[in-house]
C-alpha cells in the first residue's frame, strides 16, 4: 500500500511538471509499476482468486492493471507537449486511482479476511521471496 501513495504522488508531481520533466518523471513512474504490477500479477491477485475465493473479481484486478499499463505506455508515447498529455495524464490517474480503492478498500479485505496467521505467513514471505528475486534480477 505504501507503493500506492508513491505513485498517487507522483501523479500529482507529473500534472504539475513542465514538459522537460515529465519524461524522467514518466520513467520513475514505469519502473516502480513493473515492480509493482509484476508482484500482484503473480502474488496478490492469484491469492484473491484462490484464498479469497473472489476469481471474477482477480480478472477486474488483472484487466484493469493490463489497461493502465497500455494507457501509461500511451502517455509516455506522446509528445510531452502534446495537448492531450494532460487529458490523458488525469485520465490514467483516476483509473489507477479507482483500481487503488477496488484494492484497498475491497480486495486485499477480503483477502485478510480469508487468511488463516499461517496462511498469512506463507502469502508475506511468498511475496517477499518474489520481491526479492525480482530485485536479484535487475541488480
Amino acid at each position: 500500500m505504501e507503493e500506492h501513495r508513491i505513485v498517487k504522488d507522483h501523479f500529482r508531481i507529473l500534472l504539475d511538471a513542465d514538459c522537460e520533466q515529465r519524461k524522467d518523471i514518466l520513467q520513475e513512474i514505469k519502473g516502480m509499476l513493473a515492480v509493482h504490477n509484476a508482484t500482484e500479477e503473480n502474488v496478490i491477485y492469484p491469492a484473491v482468486h484462490g484464498l479469497a475465493k473472489r476469481p471474477v473479481h482477480a480478472r477486474t484486478l488483472y484487466h484493469e492493471q493490463d489497461d493502465a499499463e497500455v494507457a501509461l505506455w500511451d502517455l509516455a508515447n506522446l509528445d510531452l507537449d502534446d495537448e492531450q498529455f494532460f487529458v490523458k495524464a488525469v485520465d490514467l490517474r483516476d483509473a489507477l486511482l479507482a483500481h487503488v480503492r477496488r484494492e484497498e478498500e475491497v480486495e486485499f479485505k477480503y483477502l485478510r479476511e480469508s487468511l488463516t496467521p499461517e496462511a498469512a505467513a506463507r502469502l508475506t514471505a511468498e511475496f517477499r521471496a518474489f520481491r526479492a528475486a525480482l530485485f536479484a534480477r535487475s541488480g
